[in-house]
Parts: C-alpha cells; structure tokens; sequence
C-alpha cells in the first residue's frame, strides 16, 4: 500500500478538487443569469409549440418550432429531450393552471363546505374556459357525444350546454 505524508496528500486533493472549485464558484457567479435566460427560452419554446399545436394540431414538430425560434433543431434539444417530453411539459402547465385557479378559489374562504363548493365552481369554470381553449386552438373537443347524457350537472346551465354555448361560432 502507498503511503505518502499528509501534506502531500493534502497538496495532492487540493490539486485534484480545485478545478471544480473553480468551475463552481464561475457557475454560482453566472447561475442566476444562465437560469433566467433558460427559463426564458423554456417559455417561449412553449408557446410557439402551443401556436404550432392550435395550427398543426397533433403533429407538433420540433424542427419548425426551432425554425420559427431561429434556432437549429438540436438547440431545442437542449431544452426538451423530445417532442412527447415537450407535450409532457405543455400538459403539466394545464395542470399547474388548474391547482393554480383551486388554490385561489380556496384562499381565505372559511368552513370546509364553503371552501369545497367554491373550489369546485373554479374548477368549473376553468373546465369550461379550457374546453373552450381546446375546440378553439387545438380543434378538439374531447367529448364523447354518445356520453354527455352520462354528466351530471346541477347548475342553472348544464357543462355541455355551456361549452356548446361559448364555443358555438357567431
């Protein structure tokens, strides 16, 4: 087994971990800058992919969102792995927008069922402004015009009626 003295072992994991004491302290210095300019890009990645998904629908393509962007397609790479990682991402805002739209609806509202009723009146109302959202950018509904005799519904207008209501042209 080597031995060596302890100075020069010191000396030795002083040389070996002073590049990344280096790279960090230039990372650290830099990292809030990096970061925002990333997030940045990040959002507006997403919202020419949501531009190209309201005119293209489903067949989303990084290339002509890189294009779009003046970014060459291996660029968008660095920020989304690939196209279902980028759907992934556009599909986890919706979600963050409905926990966003329960959590203001419930803020400051006292007693459980007051709290509930009104959550769930947001959360109605965010359904109905992202149907909307949906038939209108993306051409798609989702509804299964077999079932919407199966919704329960017993507010003044019926979901599916509203949704027809304020999606109906003219």
């Amino acid at each position: 087994m080597l031995s060596a003295p302890p100075t020069q072992v010191s000396l030795l994991l002083t040389v070996l971990t002073l590049p990344y004491a280096v790279n960090m302290t230039e990372t650290t210095a830099r990292s809030p800058r990096r970061e925002r300019v990333r997030r940045a890009t990040v959002e507006e990645i997403k919202t020419v992919a949501r531009r190209h998904l309201a005119s293209d629908g489903a067949n989303l393509s990084l290339r002509a969102v890189a294009r779009e962007l003046g970014m060459a397609s291996s660029a968008v790479y660095r920020y989304f792995a690939s196209r279902d990682e980028l759907l992934t991402a556009l599909i986890i805002d919706a979600y963050d927008a409905l926990g966003d739209t329960a959590e203001r609806a419930a803020a400051g509202v006292e007693g459980f069922l007051d709290r509930w009723l009104t959550v769930c009146h947001a959360v109605r109302e965010w359904a109905l402004q992202s149907a909307q959202q949906w038939i209108r950018d993306f051409h798609f509904d989702g509804l299964r015009l077999d079932a919407v005799h199966a919704i329960k519904d017993s507010n003044p207008e019926h979901l599916v009626a509203a949704i027809s209501r304020r999606t109906s042209p003219g």
